[in-house]
């Protein structure tokens, strides 16, 4: 009796500790499948792997360390003058992030899950001190189930990354030399130093990432590829599932069209944990197009999954565009004639897009990171961009390779508005080696972002990266990691077409400034060319006095001279006059006498060098098939360069110009200079743009002269129509210009039937 009574003393007071310690700690509550845990992070950095963070700070996830430690610390915005070098320690530390939280109440049926999109870039995840997941790359999301390592109350998670990778850690680089320490990892180049854009590293929980609860049955990616007949009036589908227990269950799927009617429904059961299911033939479907052929017209699919008694699990829905796209070579190329007829030769890229069987003519423009650190973009920061991209008229992005591979969002919008996407994997202007260890991350990365990525309608090519095979590079088609991506691309996207590189044979990179030599401008140079596309060119122009106020410091704003703050916000390593080029500026307009005079003529040439440059690829159709100008946007605030839209989202003049060089059609002259004296005598060669699928007639065309307030008639050319799809020259003349008051004038060309075809150009008064 004694020892009974002893056990029961005993049992109690275990009991009551249990108890009481469950009360205290777990603060346990259940949760629904899906629901996700709230965490509250920090992050802590030391100098080596093996001693603890000795200071940790609040952390944003998702986020990036550097904001974090800036935000604490008070370090200054890396935005204005040469702040940017106060955080460059950052990249060499060893950071931890750290929260804790509760176990949630979980049923028999429940287990509980890390689910992240993103990680930047070597890392460790660790459970109450337990190593969960560990991987080396930031585009490769992971969902790991942490229910075994879990304690009743209190538990600890932990993201441990390592320093910034470096393929040359001890090497001494110039400023452009810097990029090649990104050449084994799979992480931007751009980070490590360009000309337009800070040496700052992101290291940190770049995307989305969370606790949450799921059903032990749960489908891990499900995506719905299809392959469009040649006559584009059927779709054959399949459903790529991969999950955990999901053998045996059943599932609901259904296509419902832009009004929510239901277009198709299948169910089944799922006889494999990764199967990809043939769901059959969806006829006569509506097409994506972009926004300016057509509608870029989307479907939903909604997927839910059940156990196989029938009990609701998990639902998945997303969008889908049905369209055919394919590379083929440019009008003409194939009965080219080469310069000898002594050796058979190779003929030059194909370019040419062809949308659901039609040829369209690319417009557009290279899209760099809009962020320094891609934690902050979100569908927020990427909406006014691509909003202005339909706005000036564009129809496709090239997402250059320095840079990253964006977030979902950023698909979601462009599947949406109507906008190609020419996507590079993160590779530029550098050696990347036949390595086995980077090549096997490469891969890993690579299939991650084409499974994530290929599912937008919006998605019209693959490329390896950014000029590749050019001296500075010195890659090849027999490059293994190219080789790679090729076969990845091949296999799990063989729809979409794929490129090595750009520029390729035929393919124009550049020029960048308004005057290139002593020879030729932008109103000359591109008539020399005969590229079938030009996938980069520029025309350097300041940014606003405001924005240069905000990076500049006061006592460095002018005259212009090579300061560190200058040197920092225009590109080291391209001063002799930057991105201004001072020198060309006041070779048209003058000596320079203040800020606000050097900013609207350089602003005034840049706007009218675009121009110039977009009209000429344009006449040059159907052999020129693309126009896309480097570059679109800034990742930060700079006082010059060749974007269009200013950082973050601030249209700049020559925006305009470009949205009325890029109009579907459009009355186009081609002048040879941007500068002219009183009564000289202009040669005009007039055209009519027209990227449409319909005939289009000018009408009889009228040019005149507007100096000082007042319109001048010079000249007239009979209107002609066009063909579909085509371009027409209605004439030259020679025009004899007026006696010219003050600085500026501007040809006006007006369509006596169409004014909405009408163009305006600008001018510089020679004195």
């Amino acid at each position: 009796m004694k020892k009974l009574i002893i056990s029961l003393i005993i049992s109690a007071i275990l009991f009551g500790c249990v108890g009481n310690n469950t009360l205290k700690n777990t603060n346990s509550k259940p949760l629904a499948n899906g629901e996700k845990m709230d965490l509250s992070w920090q992050v802590g950095w030391a100098k080596t792997s093996t001693e603890a963070p000795s200071e940790f700070v609040p952390a944003k996830v998702p986020g990036s360390v550097q904001i974090d430690i800036a935000k604490a610390k008070k370090i200054p915005s890396y935005h204005f003058g040469t702040n940017a070098d106060l955080y460059q320690w950052m990249e060499d530390m060893h950071y931890t992030y750290k929260t804790t939280f509760n176990k949630p109440t979980l049923n028999k049926n429940q287990r509980l899950f890390i689910n992240g999109k993103g990680v930047d870039y070597k890392y460790q995840i660790l459970v109450n001190g337990k190593k969960v997941y560990e991987h080396e790359g930031m585009f490769k999301g992971f969902q790991i189930d942490i229910t075994e390592v879990l304690n009743i109350g209190e538990n600890t998670l932990e993201v441990k990354i390592e320093p910034a990778p470096k393929a040359f850690p001890d090497k001494k680089f110039g400023f452009h030399g810097y990029r090649a320490n990104a050449s084994k990892s799979a992480k931007p180049p751009v980070s490590y130093g360009w000309d337009w854009h800070p040496r700052l590293i992101p290291l940190g929980i770049w995307d989305e990432f969370s606790v949450e609860a799921r059903d032990v049955s749960n489908i891990t990616y499900a995506a719905l590829t299809y392959k469009m007949s040649d006559d584009l009036k059927v779709a054959h589908l399949k459903l790529n599932l991969e999950g955990n227990n999901i053998k045996d269950c059943t599932y609901s799927w259904e296509l419902t069209d832009k009004d929510g009617k239901c277009a198709m429904q299948q169910n089944g059961t799922i006889l494999d944990n990764c199967i990809v299911i043939d769901e059959g033939a969806f006829n006569n479907p509506n097409l994506w197009w972009t926004h300016d052929h057509g509608t870029p017209y989307l479907y939903t699919w909604n997927l839910t999954l059940f156990t196989a008694d029938g009990k609701k699990l998990q639902t998945i829905s997303e969008k889908i565009g049905f369209r055919k796209i394919r590379l083929v070579m440019n009008e003409g190329e194939w009965k080219r004639k080469t310069n000898t007829n002594r050796v058979n030769q190779c003929n030059k890229t194909p370019m040419q897009i062809e949308l659901n069987g039609k040829q369209i003519f690319a417009k557009g423009s290279n899209w760099v990171n809009p962020e320094v650190f891609f934690s902050e973009l979100d569908r927020k920061r990427y909406q006014p961009l691509i909003d202005m991209a339909v706005e000036v008229n564009f129809n496709i992005f090239r997402i250059w390779g320095g840079a990253i591979v964006n977030k979902d969002s950023f698909f979601d919008l462009c599947n949406e508005k109507g906008i190609l996407v020419w996507q590079e994997f993160p590779l530029a202007c550098n050696y990347y080696p036949d390595d086995e260890q980077y090549v096997k991350v490469l891969e890993d990365e690579a299939r991650a972002v084409v499974k994530r990525v290929r599912k937008n309608p919006c998605v019209a090519m693959w490329c390896g990266g950014n000029e590749l095979f050019n001296n500075w590079s010195k890659m090849s088609p027999q490059s293994i990691p190219l080789r790679m991506l090729n076969a990845v691309c091949l296999e799990l996207d063989p729809e979409t077409p794929f490129n090595y590189t750009s520029p390729l044979i035929g393919i124009g990179h550049g020029h960048y400034k308004f005057r290139p030599d002593e020879k030729y401008d932008v109103m000359t140079e591109f008539a020399l060319n005969d590229m079938v596309a030009y996938t980069e060119f520029g025309v350097n122009g300041a940014a606003s006095v405001d924005a240069i106020k905000r990076c500049i410091p006061k006592n460095e704003l002018f005259p212009l001279k090579e300061t560190p703050s200058w040197v920092a916000h225009f590109g080291t390593g391209f001063w002799g006059d930057g991105w201004i080029f001072l020198s060309d500026l006041e070779r048209y307009v003058g000596k320079i006498k203040s800020l606000e005079e050097m900013v609207e003529n350089s602003q005034f040439m840049q706007a009218q060098g675009y121009k110039a440059l977009f009209e000429e690829a344009r006449r040059q159709k159907p052999h020129c098939s693309m126009a896309i100008n480097w570059d679109y946007n800034e990742a930060w605030t700079v006082a010059a360069g060749n974007a269009l839209v200013e950082y973050p989202a601030t249209r700049k003049p020559a925006f305009y110009t470009v949205k009325d060089s890029c109009r579907p059609v459009a009355i186009s002259a081609k002048f040879n200079s941007i500068i002219w004296k009183s009564k000289d005598e202009m040669p005009i060669e007039v055209w009519l743009l027209n990227d449409t699928f319909e005939k289009v007639n000018s009408g009889d065309i009228e040019i005149f002269v507007r100096n000082a307030g007042i319109e001048t008639k010079i000249g007239e050319v009979k209107g002609k129509t066009t063909d579909v799809n085509r371009n027409v020259k209605l004439g030259n003349i020679v025009a004899k210009l007026p006696n010219f008051k003050g600085k500026r004038f501007e040809i006006i060309l007006k369509s006596k039937t169409n004014p909405k075809f009408n163009s305006t150009y600008g001018f510089i008064v020679n004195k």
